[in-house]
Formats: C-alpha cells, structure tokens, sequence
C-alpha cells in the first residue's frame, strides 16, 4: 500500500492586518513567514508572522 507523505499543518490565528478582501478570486497565491511551534505536542502547528499577496 503507497504511504502518503504529505506533510500538513495546522495555523491557530492569522495576522489580525490580513484579509482576503470582500470577493477573492481562488486560489490566492501568497508569501507565507512562518516558523513551527514547538509548544504542541504535535508539532503540526506553525505560527505565521507575515501574510503577503504575490
């Protein structure tokens, strides 16, 4: 059986100055800063600083 290898995580509060604006048009191509929170067990979390549009 093939194994998924995908890796994913979880984002627990956006950058209060971020939106995505009234009607957008998907997808969105962004620039993401991030780095992982260590803080959860998981370690499936990450704490995203910046959010900008490309």
């Amino acid at each position: 059986m093939p194994t998924d290898s995908a890796q994913f995580f979880l984002v627990y509060q956006l950058p209060n100055d971020f939106s995505l604006g009234a009607n957008p048009n998907f997808p969105v191509s962004v620039k993401i800063d991030y780095k992982i929170d260590s803080t959860h067990c998981s370690k499936n979390y990450v704490d995203i600083s910046r959010i900008a549009f490309r």
